[in-house]
């Protein structure tokens, strides 16, 4: 089982980081903080983001469509400006990816 997790750890890293580039610039241009990016198992979500903004993705998540992944890490990026899930928070969401209600739910069916 660790030669697994190795595996899918390392396929994290490097579809992680391609998600990262593709969602970095549109917050990039609001002047916000790069976040320093961890990729470990978490139990109970798919990405989180500390309040010294490092951006924390969960290893389990590489099995998500691309799309599903780029939804995890433009909302962990939005909370670099909103801290929590107020309607500001959904606004900058709304804004940053318009469909990301349906790349949610996409999500949330690949990987029940």
């Amino acid at each position: 089982m660790i030669l697994l997790d190795q595996w899918y750890t390392e396929k994290a890293e490097k579809q992680f980081h391609h998600a990262f580039e593709r969602c970095w610039p549109k917050f990039e241009k609001q002047g916000t903080p790069r976040p320093d990016i961890q990729i470990r198992k978490m139990k109970s979500r798919w990405g989180s983001l500390s309040a010294k903004g490092r951006l924390t993705l969960n290893t389990d998540l590489v099995r998500a469509p691309k799309e599903c992944i780029d939804y995890v890490v433009t909302h962990e990026l939005c909370h670099l400006k909103h801290h929590n899930h107020s309607p500001a928070f959904y606004e900058l969401l709304e804004k940053s990816m318009p469909d990301w209600k349906k790349r949610k739910h996409k999500l949330e069916l690949a990987l029940i």
